[in-house]
Parts: C-alpha cells; sequence; structure tokens
C-alpha cells in the first residue's frame, strides 16, 4: 500500500475517533478500560507467547475456552473503540447467505 494511502487512512481515522470519542464525552459515556495485558512482559509474534497471552486476556475476561462468536462486539463491550475503513455492508452479507430448504 502507498505511503500516501496509508498517511490518509490514519489521519481518517485519527478525525473519526476524534469525533466518536467527543459525542460519547458529550453525551456522558464513561470511558472505563481495563487493559488485563499492561503487565504482560512483551509482545511477541512467538506462538506460545501469544496462546499465554490469549489465555490470560480469556481468564481475565471470563471468556472461557468456546469460540467467540463476535470478536467486534466483545471489543466494543470492553470499551475498545473498532473501525473499518470500509463499512460492512450488511445488506450484501443477507443476501450472500444460501439458503436452504
Amino acid at each position: 500500500m502507498p505511503q500516501k494511502e496509508v498517511a490518509i487512512i490514519n489521519e481518517t481515522t485519527k478525525e473519526y475517533l476524534s469525533r466518536y470519542l467527543e459525542l460519547e464525552e458529550i453525551i456522558g459515556l464513561p470511558h472505563n478500560f481495563k487493559n488485563p495485558l499492561k503487565d504482560f512482559d512483551i509482545v511477541t509474534t512467538y506462538y506460545e507467547q501469544v496462546n499465554e497471552a490469549a489465555e490470560l486476556l480469556r481468564k481475565e475476561w471470563s471468556l472461557g475456552t468456546a469460540p467467540i462468536f463476535n470478536v467486534v462486539e466483545l471489543l466494543e463491550d470492553k470499551n475498545i473503540k473498532v473501525v473499518s475503513k470500509h463499512p460492512i455492508n450488511r445488506t450484501f452479507w443477507q443476501l450472500s447467505v444460501p439458503t436452504f430448504s
């Protein structure tokens, strides 16, 4: 991806989040977030450490070991803002799901 496009995406995201947070402040929504991984030693891509972080997060958030049905919803419930450059077209997804009779 060209650097110019990356810069545009970054600035657009910052502007969107700034407006979103300002709106939350105006209507009085709390901004509580406790990072359960703040004391985790290092950020890594090693499989074992990634799994260790995932297990810690699941324990702290009482998620159990079952698959997470909707990750975005889970993160938003934990006061983590999730944005997308291209919003999901729900109509497309609904129309793309095959129906079986």
